[in-house]
């Protein structure tokens, strides 16, 4: 069990309040894709603004290969 990951989502869905219609609504369509309109639109913009994001940070950071290869790497013992 991975309570790492787990447990927040878990903490959520616990104190969320409930819907007070939820029983009165009509079942989803069997057919219906998962990915409605807004959750296209959402990835699609959050796709346009993390990707260009990344790949500036990546290059304006990681132009040296040796640089990149040891100034954040953490000892594990001192000499």
């Amino acid at each position: 069990m991975n309570l790492a990951t787990d447990g927040l989502p878990a903490l959520a869905l616990g104190v969320a309040p409930p819907d007070p219609d939820i029983m009165q609504r009509p079942p989803r369509d069997p057919k219906e894709s998962v990915f409605s309109w807004d959750v296209r639109a959402f990835i699609s913009m959050a796709l346009l603004i993390e990707v260009p994001f990344f790949f500036i940070l990546f290059y304006y950071k990681l132009t040296d290969i040796v640089q990149a290869r040891t100034e954040n790497v953490l000892p594990v013992y001192n000499h």
